[in-house]
């Protein structure tokens, strides 16, 4: 994973990901951008025709925050993620 650094804070990451089924087998990779609000970020996502992959969810690990996975109008998918002040 590799994070997006701004004045000394993070604001966005990307990493690989290994999609594997029994017809397809190939490497992809996700963006992830941080956001205020995710619950917000996903009504407009779906209001320009995107779809929400995986709702907001909250990252047990150290209560480090939120995340949620979206697809765009064209497929694309895209991550976001809040900090755990940002609910």
């Amino acid at each position: 994973m590799a994070c997006f650094t701004e004045e000394g804070e993070t604001v966005g990451a990307i990493f690989m990901l290994q999609i594997s089924t029994f017809f397809l087998q190939r490497m992809a990779y996700l963006s992830i951008f941080n956001c205020e609000d995710i619950e917000q970020t996903l009504e407009k996502v779906l209001l320009k025709g995107g779809k929400v992959v995986i709702p907001k969810t909250k990252i047990e690990a150290d209560d480090k925050g939120w995340f949620a996975v979206f697809t765009d109008s064209e497929g694309n998918r895209i991550g976001v993620y809040a900090e755990k002040n940002n609910r």
